[in-house]
């Protein structure tokens, strides 16, 4: 079936996942295994509001961030075939490099949260500094892992022609650089900062960050200055350089600590 049988893969993998996740909470009778009168029940216009207020400006950012990322891939597909195939290739392994950083951030908020919700403002704040260095740690050790096994993965992808092998390759030790640059900014969003509340203040990074600085500078170092095609993928890593100052900073400032259980 080739691409198609990948694209009905994904679906049914994506099909199965929801029924073995509903099967264990309704089955373990799990705190989220909600029915009808229970939404009825916590459906209230205070607690209505109280999460829209929450969870509308962490949505909009999420849109914003997905939405930069598309523009990202566009202009590297601007600027030929052999950027895209090799965009191509580094996405799935960007995704996979990620995975242990992302579960680090998760487990960190969740940590961060109920420090927050016990007053220990203090430990929170010592923790937040501490989960940021382990996610720099492990970012390192991936990067390590990626190189050991860059080969080898590379060979994978059997049907790329010498030239989007070679650029592929380029791009692979790019990343390397913006996976360690990742590290940091995303556990202090998502496991500190969003733990405490400080929502408004992610979703304006995101956008300075991304929108007003990132894709305007890549797209003129590609499109006005003609930047090789390393060079306009290496800039995509500029806005987790800006990142990783301001979310150090505001990490610093304590402006970030709230009890959203109070």
């Amino acid at each position: 079936m080739g691409i198609k049988g990948a694209a009905w893969a994904t679906l049914l993998s994506g099909g199965i996942e929801l029924i073995l996740l509903a099967s264990y909470l309704y089955g373990r009778k799990h705190l989220l295994a909600f029915n009808f009168k229970t939404v009825v029940t916590v459906c209230n216009r205070k607690d209505i509001q109280r999460f829209l207020k929450l969870s509308l400006p962490i949505t909009f950012n999420h849109l914003a961030w997905a939405g930069g990322i598309f523009v990202y891939h566009a202009i590297i597909g601007q600027l030929g075939v052999n950027g895209l195939a090799a965009m191509s290739v580094i996405t799935p392994i960007e995704s996979l490099s990620l995975a242990m950083l992302i579960g680090i951030s998760n487990a960190s908020a969740v940590f961060i949260g109920n420090l927050l919700g016990a007053n220990k403002n203090d430990e929170a704040y010592l923790k937040a500094w501490a989960f940021s260095l382990i996610n720099l740690g492990f970012a390192l050790l991936t990067v390590c892992v990626m190189f050991l096994i860059k080969q080898p993965l590379l060979t994978l992808f059997s049907g790329l022609t010498q030239d989007v092998r070679a650029l592929t390759g380029h791009f692979f030790d790019i990343f390397a650089v913006i996976l360690v640059l990742k590290s940091i900014p995303m556990v202090m969003i998502v496991g500190v900062l969003r733990a405490g509340g400080d929502i408004k203040f992610c979703f304006y990074q995101d956008i300075i960050a991304q929108w007003m600085i990132g894709i305007p500078v890549t797209a003129f170092c590609a499109f006005v200055l003609h930047f090789p095609i390393e060079w306009v993928y290496a800039l995509v890593g500029l806005e987790e350089l800006i990142k990783w100052f301001t979310s150090s900073f505001r990490v610093h400032s304590r402006r970030w600590i709230n009890n959203l259980v109070a």
